[in-house]
């Protein structure tokens, strides 16, 4: 089994609606660290310390890494499209 490349992923702070950018740094698949985007045109390079601390929340153990649907009252694992099929389900009119 081939590890996962070390790679760094642009994406957006999930905390405020302000739209900071970071780079997420991968090893292996597992994030390892978090640097600010220099380009970042709403935060000009910086992070605040909930976007820094984001790293926490992503290696957390209690974090969730699979999709879970309700089922006789019990939440269950399923697969990313039976959710995605899910939610177009529950949301399309």
């Amino acid at each position: 089994m081939n590890a996962a490349p070390s790679c760094t992923v642009r994406t957006t702070c999930p905390y405020c609606a302000v739209q900071c950018n970071f780079d997420l740094h991968l090893e292996q698949g597992l994030p390892v660290r978090i640097t600010p985007t220099r380009e970042c045109p709403v935060a000009h390079g910086t992070v605040c310390k909930k976007g820094l601390a984001a790293l926490s929340d992503l290696r957390h153990p209690d974090r969730l890494t699979t999709p879970l649907l309700r089922r006789d009252g019990q939440l269950v694992p399923v697969s990313w499209p039976e959710a995605m099929a899910h939610v177009r389900e529950v949301l399309t009119p």
